[in-house]
């Protein structure tokens, strides 16, 4: 029974962060070739925002285990996650 309930976390989690590293790789090229952005300034844009998106976890946690839930919060935050990602 336990298995049921990791089954979607472990999925989700491996497709999430086949998505997050994907989407950097290329974000860089598209910064410099479709947003003209020099490539020092791509790199920062590109850092910057993996640095976002390690840190606001934190945030996610806090307001999960005080306010939603656990499982809310997961819920929430993952649909979150794949609209930015679209």
């Amino acid at each position: 029974e336990a298995w049921s309930v990791v089954k979607p976390v472990v999925v989700s989690q491996f497709l999430e962060r086949t998505a997050f590293y994907g989407l950097q790789a290329s974000m860089v090229l598209f910064l410099t070739k479709y947003l003209h952005m020099k490539s020092g300034d791509a790199d920062a844009t590109v850092g910057f925002w993996g640095g976002v998106c390690y840190m606001t976890p934190l945030l996610g946690g806090y307001i999960g285990d005080s306010i939603l839930g656990r499982w809310r919060g997961i819920q929430l935050f993952f649909v979150f996650y794949i609209l930015g990602m679209v």
